[in-house]
């Protein structure tokens, strides 16, 4: 079987300095499990409600979260209270090593999903999106998008 692409819920700001290259790290108190060269499909939450790109995964860094926030805000737009706050009451934290972002040149909305894949729910943190009968048609586009526009150079 193929390897699964992880779908991950995501605040708009958060996607956006993705996308930019002013985010390096995605911070996660729930990490999903994934190694070095996974495909990461940003799913907008809040008014948005659509996929609008995604990332290649380097290996997540899992660490005391003093730790993680000394190696990794530097290289994000967060100030550290924020992400210590995210953190809060947790003794290890995790951050997704950013590489390679892609914004889509066409965002993929919440109704467009359900139509690909019947039974679609937006997930609450992450999702894992096999090529099976439910999902083929989604897991195929989002093949094809990465494929499409591998022409593109990223500036960062």
């Amino acid at each position: 079987m193929s390897n699964p692409f992880v779908l991950l819920s995501i605040i708009p700001d958060a996607a956006n300095a993705i996308l930019d290259g002013r985010k390096l790290y995605e911070y996660r108190r729930v990490p999903p499990r994934i190694m070095d060269g996974t495909r990461v499909v940003m799913y907008v939450s809040g008014t948005n409600h659509a996929i609008v790109g995604e990332f290649i995964s380097g290996d997540p860094l899992r660490l005391p979260v003093e730790r993680l926030l000394d190696q990794t805000i530097p290289f994000t737009p967060h100030p550290r209270e924020l992400i210590a706050g995210y953190f809060s009451g947790l003794e290890v934290g995790t951050a997704l090593p950013v590489r390679d972002p892609l914004r889509y040149e066409k965002a993929i909305p919440y109704a467009e999903l359900k139509m690909l894949w019947p039974g679609f729910l937006a997930p609450q943190n992450f999702r894992y999106i096999y090529p099976t009968e439910k999902s083929a048609q989604l897991y195929r586009l989002l093949s094809g998008l990465r494929a499409d526009t591998s022409l593109q150079k990223t500036l960062f």
